[in-house]
Order: C-alpha cells, then sequence, then structure tokens
C-alpha cells in the first residue's frame, strides 16, 4: 500500500507541475488580449524588445514556435511594439573601421580641394575616441589625394 500512495502522490505532483507554464511578465498594451492572445502578445512583445535592444533584425517569424495560427496576430503586434521600445533603449553602435576612413576620406579630400590647412581634429563631431584613428588615415589619404589632383 505504501507504493501505491508514493505512486498516486508522484502522479499528483507530474500533473501539477505540467500545469504550470511559465507565463512571460506583463508587458505595455497586453491589456488589450486575454487568455492566450495575451501570453502571445507578451511573449511577442519580450523577443522583440530583446531583438530591438541588440541591433537584430525585425523578424518576429524567427519565433514561429512560441506561437500558434490563432496567435500569430498578437505576437506579431507585441513584437513590434517591443522591437522599436528595445531599439529606442539600445546602445548606438560604433561606426565600422571602413565607414569611419571613408568618412575621413572624403572629409580630407574636401579640404584638401578647398585649400584648407590640414588639421583632421577640425572634424572631431566625425569620430569617435574608437573611430579616431580610422578617420585620421582615411582623412590624410583624402587630403593626399586632392592636393595631387
Amino acid at each position: 500500500m505504501n507504493g501505491l500512495v508514493k505512486f498516486c502522490f508522484l502522479m499528483v505532483l507530474a500533473v501539477g507541475l505540467s500545469a504550470c507554464k511559465s507565463s512571460p511578465p506583463p508587458a505595455p498594451g497586453d491589456h488589450d488580449y486575454a487568455g492566450s492572445q495575451s501570453t502571445a502578445y507578451r511573449r511577442g512583445y519580450h523577443f522583440g524588445f530583446d531583438d530591438g535592444k541588440a541591433h537584430q533584425g525585425d523578424d518576429f517569424e524567427r519565433y514561429y514556435q512560441h506561437y500558434q495560427a490563432d496567435t500569430k496576430q498578437a505576437f506579431q503586434k507585441g513584437y513590434g511594439i517591443g522591437f522599436e521600445a528595445g531599439r529606442d533603449q539600445a546602445p548606438a553602435t560604433p561606426q565600422s573601421e571602413g565607414d569611419s576612413y571613408r568618412q575621413g576620406f572624403e572629409t580630407g579630400r574636401a579640404d584638401g580641394l578647398n585649400e584648407v590647412p590640414p588639421n583632421y581634429k577640425s572634424h572631431a563631431e566625425a569620430f569617435t575616441d574608437a573611430t579616431e584613428s580610422d578617420f585620421h588615415r582615411g582623412y590624410v589619404d583624402g587630403y593626399k589625394a586632392a592636393r595631387q589632383q
């Protein structure tokens, strides 16, 4: 009998735990939905927020396993709103090395063509500490190219 009680207890515990599905936390706008629609909206919102903040592409369909056909629209709506909110809070992405070099080249070329004395630091708004050396290299190359014409 003791084994039967233990078995019944384990069965009740297993059924109880399977019913405890984690629900995503609330999200702005989820009050417009109820039940599974609300859950899908909240999941979409949080996935979208994370993607926006991480500078990922805006593609809710990559999470197809988290919604059903009847909850797709709510998930998509939540994802879009979350994506925008996350993108608004994301840190700015630094310029790439190539972008900074090209910008420096064009700036140096313009200064050279206009016979402005070379001074890349007068364009400090165009680079950051991380991109200064690339901008400077581009500026020098662009200035030299303009002066050789």
